[in-house]
């Protein structure tokens, strides 16, 4: 369900390149900075952006509203990707040994995109208005990105309208957390709050939200 047509592109930040110019040879080369050593670097919020890892991921970042900056694949794979994107997109390459270089680890899926992730959206953006059913799914100082990852997804398959995250919980756009959701966290709404009195105060209030709650405690009944 997470998987649909690729939609018609907006503008890009980059201005496309032709051939001659996308095979990457440099570490150093500035068009890849966001690639580089991912693995000491799981969240890339400080910078606005995220990077996406794999065919399906991102096929569903590309079909998604967020703006795609650029694609790093391996080098016999650019020509289709090119095609995919329309030219719209700069698409770089480089060869299987040195993608390893350029990410720190061994890659193997072929393909990563980066995108702008966009500021954080308003609760009433991301809850509907009046209507007989709404479900919205509080996570509360989540901290790992394969949990948060998992939630995510399953919110996605139960039809959750929004997923609000409160207090210290992983970035739902860092690398493993989108790996787990498998693109889940581009299609949900989702708002970041550090004030959880004040949000369970505006679900019973403005939307009329019956709180429940679930948590690992011997003594929770």
């Amino acid at each position: 369900a997470l998987c649909t047509p690729l939609p018609s592109f907006r503008q890009p930040f980059h201005t496309p390149v032709m051939m001659s110019s996308t095979l990457i040879s440099s570490l150093a080369d500035a068009r890849i900075q966001a690639f580089r050593d991912l693995p000491r670097r799981p969240s890339l919020r400080e910078q606005g952006l995220l990077v996406a890892e794999g065919k399906w991921l991102v096929e569903r970042l590309l079909a998604s509203d967020l703006e795609t900056l650029s694609l790093l694949v391996e080098e016999n794979k650019w020509a289709s990707w090119r095609e995919r994107v329309d030219g719209r997109i700069p698409v770089y390459s480089a060869r299987r040994p040195f993608l390893k270089e350029i990410v720190g680890f061994d890659f193997h899926r072929g393909v990563l995109a980066c995108a702008r992730r966009g500021a954080n959206r308003p609760l009433a953006d991301c809850l509907p208005g009046a209507r007989e059913r709404l479900a919205a799914l509080v996570c509360c100082d989540i901290q790992n990105g394969d949990n948060l990852g998992g939630i995510l997804r399953n919110a996605a398959a139960l039809g959750v309208d929004a997923v609000i995250l409160v207090g210290h919980c992983a970035d739902p756009f860092q690398r493993r957390a989108l790996r787990v959701s498998m693109g889940a966290s581009f299609r949900l709404p989702i708002h970041e709050t550090d004030d959880d009195a004040t949000l369970l105060d505006q679900l019973r209030e403005r939307w009329d939200v019956r709180l429940a709650a679930a948590v690992l405690d011997p003594a929770a009944a």
